[in-house]
């Protein structure tokens, strides 16, 4: 009877703390699915990921971190990112804190747990470059026991449409730089979009420091004072500024330099 028992417990050990060694299952296209929600639990999970940028520049380098807003700590993940909506790679993913590389049949540079029950994980994507456009980030994940613990599916999208290419980026008429070089404020001219206008200002790490809305049929210029969204003076360096409607991207770069 004891060593019934003993088995018993070394049986539920194993499928508590074993899924780290899971891996091909971060629900990008041409992989197994999710590891968070095929095989085993419920969803509801609190996991997070932070780090990977809106806008992407091609070559540089994101830390990601991905961690967990209550509930268990992370009993695995499986990561990876690919271009467009297929399942080609995009840019380059290398292992950073509690986390290591894996490569197996349909997902060949993917990231994990190296070891469960972690509040939290990091890694490294550094971007393609050229830039591919459109890219995705696959991540399934899972919180404590194999039977009854949370699954989280998360799916996030980085723009790089331009940003290489960005001197010569064809921005539509509706929509121009005055000046590509400026150390007061920008002047954005718009000329009659057929539809809403979204107008972001990001900045090289990804974030978006300023945004504002233009109605369609709009035709002004917009001065924006080089100030974000806090009130605070922009820092000098290289900027982005995206112009969106529905089913458009454009991307243009810009300069500010110190006064």
């Amino acid at each position: 009877m004891k060593s019934i028992i003993v088995l018993a417990s070394l049986l539920l050990a194993s499928m508590a703390l074993g899924h780290a060694t899971y891996t091909g299952y971060s629900g990008a296209p041409g992989t197994l699915g999710t590891c968070a929600g095929t095989c085993h639990g419920t969803s509801g999970g609190t996991i997070t990921v932070s780090g990977f940028p809106t806008f992407y520049t091609p070559g540089q380098a994101y830390v990601i971190t991905v961690a967990h807003n209550g509930g268990s700590s992370i009993d695995n993940f499986n990561a990876s990112v690919r271009a467009g909506t297929g399942s080609t790679n995009a840019g380059t993913i290398t292992s950073g804190t509690n986390t290591g590389m894996y490569n197996v049949n349909g997902e060949t540079n993917g990231v994990h747990l190296t070891t469960a029950d972690q509040e939290s994980g990091t890694f490294t994507w550094t971007a393609p470059s050229p830039g591919v456009g459109t890219v995705k980030l696959y991540l399934a994940g899972h919180q404590g026991t194999s039977v009854d613990g949370k699954n989280t599916d998360i799916t996030l999208t980085a723009n790089g449409a331009g940003i290489a290419e960005a001197g010569s980026v064809k921005v539509p008429v509706q929509f121009r730089l005055e000046q590509t070089v400026v150390t007061s404020h920008l002047v954005m001219r718009v000329d009659h979009p057929q539809a809403p206008a979204h107008i972001r200002i990001i900045d090289r790490s990804g974030r978006i420091v300023a945004r504002s809305v233009v109605a369609a049929a709009s035709n002004q210029a917009i001065v924006w004072p080089l100030v974000d969204n806090r009130g605070e003076k922009l820092a000098a360096g290289s900027y982005f500024v995206t112009f969106a409607t529905p089913g458009t991207l454009r991307v243009a770069k810009f300069a500010v330099v110190a006064r």
